[in-house]
């Protein structure tokens, strides 16, 4: 999918960003590691708006879930409204080491294929999260216009 409805961003992480920018009053976003040509990245990292993070969280593993894909996918959530979403690779690397930011760098080091595959995969689940439930209007995102409507 060359041209986007939602997004006109050629970088993984940005494409992403745009989709939740769609279906949340999102807050900071960060991802990484990127090379150059933003073809490569290893997690995202983001916060939404408290009233918004159900919707989030439920759209985002219910897409996981049923996008399927290469990369699996490893949701976590935390103080509600704080999302990190990683390949299963680091988030078990960092469990191990107990330290998310040497997991990313050894996963860098060791599995420099992973960052390409999860970028090209979070641009194709990004699609995906669009098509099946954006664009359709699903009652996920329903829920974030009546929270709009309140502010």
């Amino acid at each position: 999918m060359d041209a986007r409805a939602y997004s006109a961003k050629k970088d993984a992480a940005w494409i992403f960003s745009d989709l939740l920018n769609l279906v949340a009053r999102r807050g900071w976003f960060s991802a990484g590691p990127s090379a150059d040509d933003g073809k490569s990245l290893l997690y995202a990292s983001f916060h939404v708006h408290p009233d918004d993070s159900d919707a989030v969280s439920e759209l985002i593993e219910r897409g996981i879930l049923a996008y399927g894909g290469r990369t699996v996918w490893v949701l976590e959530r935390e103080k509600k409204n704080r999302f990190l979403l990683c390949p299963a690779q680091v988030e078990l690397k960092a469990r191990v080491l107990n330290n998310f930011g040497k997991a990313t760098e050894e996963v860098h080091k060791e599995m420099p294929e992973l960052e390409r595959e999860a970028a090209v995969d979070l641009i194709l689940l990004s699609d995906f999260l669009y098509k099946s439930h954006v664009e359709k209007g699903s009652k996920i995102i329903a829920s974030r216009d009546a929270n709009s409507a309140k502010t």
